[in-house]
């Protein structure tokens, strides 16, 4: 009988489960099962500790597009940062955006 794959919290929590761990209970015919993975928001992915919600400007372009109050997160145990899943998710529109006002020209 195939086991279900646990849950992880970060890469770091994974990677030690792994470690100590048998996939063979976990694998079908030889083939691993699914792994889905969903970070937490507020956790940082690296070292698992709770991240710091900072809300902030960000230039990019050497200032020449500036996006204002942008959410993203900090960990103060690691320094690693992330931007907030809701402006993730909204950088393939701005990028679809400023590729067609670029063609205009």
């Amino acid at each position: 009988m195939i086991k279900d794959m646990p849950v992880f919290k970060s890469d770091k929590e994974a990677a030690e489960f792994w470690d100590k761990t048998d996939a063979t209970p976990y694998m079908e015919g030889g083939e691993i099962g699914e792994f889905i993975w969903e970070p937490v928001e507020d956790r940082c992915n690296y070292c698992s500790s709770k991240m710091e919600e900072i809300v902030r400007d960000i230039d990019f372009l050497k200032g020449r597009i500036t996006f204002h109050k942008i959410k993203k997160y900090h960990c103060p145990n690691c320094g690693k940062e992330k931007l907030a899943k809701e402006f993730r998710e909204e950088i393939p529109l701005i990028t679809k955006e400023l590729v067609e006002i670029a063609l205009q020209v």
